[in-house]
């Protein structure tokens, strides 16, 4: 189970590293008050349910009363900023979770390999409610909600909170925008539920293996065993040795050992790197994504 280090998301002024580009800080914003009149909280796209026959709750019970929730974003080096998650607070000030438990819907069992529960987006926003905001929406209210997160958006995100039935309902951006979005429980040493996370994966980053090559590449198709095992293609280009093309449905990347710089340029489904020159001893760089893990805090 890998997601985003929660705890530092939501520590405001910490800072990650990515292994390319520069560091990530965070700040928080409290965006408002969460009703929960029945335990049953609904995670969705807000644009996309019914809220006449909402999607299913989670399956596990969160604490009833009225709970902040607040949003960790995530500041990049070109003053991007992006909603890296998002959370409900049931412990008070004091209340920390020790563990977390990915929040599987209620009916849902538990996924068999890798794969989180979560839920689609779409619009490019996600949403916290507790199932008893149940009532028809118009198209006028849904109208309003957008000219509302249009007014409040601020650099890349926005939010809003609007009564619903009820209870109310909480939106906000989802990270990079649409997607696949899972959430987690967390749990404090007696089990018992201190926070519910959103978590968007942009304080995650991809988890590489790395090979050399001599330069100049040999020609043609490259064989290597990590190339393979995650599905990359990798080969020289027909008029240059200072070309070489990386293609397939896995992910990866060239640089060069000195430090000399490349150009990527895309064409159609492949990625051309070239480069002019190099120290006589340099070597090609190949690094595959394996999977993700969390960005290290600095």
């Amino acid at each position: 189970m890998i997601h985003s280090p929660f705890a530092a998301a939501f520590t405001p002024g910490t800072r990650f590293g990515q292994e390319r580009g520069g560091p990530v800080e965070v700040s928080t914003r409290l965006l408002g008050e969460l009703k929960v009149p029945s335990g049953r909280i609904v995670v969705t796209d807000p644009f996309t349910t019914s809220f006449e026959h909402p999607d299913s709750p989670l399956a596990r019970r969160a604490p009833t009363g009225v709970f902040p929730v607040e949003l960790a974003i995530a500041r990049y080096e070109n003053d991007d900023l992006r909603v890296a998650c998002a959370r409900v607070r049931f412990g008070g000030a004091d209340g920390r979770a020790a563990k977390w438990e990915a929040a599987l819907f209620e009916g849902q069992e538990p996924p068999d390999d890798d794969k989180i529960p979560g839920y689609g987006v779409d619009s490019g926003t996600g949403c916290f409610f507790d199932e008893q905001a149940r009532t028809r929406v118009e198209e006028a209210t849904t109208e309003e909600w957008l000219a509302v997160t249009e007014r409040n958006m601020v650099s890349t995100w926005t939010w809003h909170v609007a009564d619903v039935g009820n209870a109310n309902l909480i939106m906000f951006s989802s990270g990079w925008g649409d997607g696949f979005y899972g959430s987690y429980w967390g749990l404090d040493a007696n089990d018992r539920v201190v926070e519910l996370v959103t978590d968007f994966d942009v304080l995650t980053g991809p988890l590489t293996e790395r090979f050399e090559l001599p330069l100049p590449p040999p020609r043609g198709r490259v064989r290597h065993p990590l190339l393979d095992r995650n599905g990359v293609t990798l080969r020289t280009g027909m008029l240059s040795r200072n070309t070489v093309i990386l293609s397939g449905k896995g992910a990866a990347w060239l640089t060069l050992s000195d430090g000399t710089p490349t150009r990527m340029t895309r064409k159609r489904d492949e990625s051309h790197y070239t480069w002019q020159s190099a120290a006589p001893d340099a070597r090609l760089v190949v690094s595959v994504v394996v999977g993700i893990k969390p960005l290290d805090v600095l």
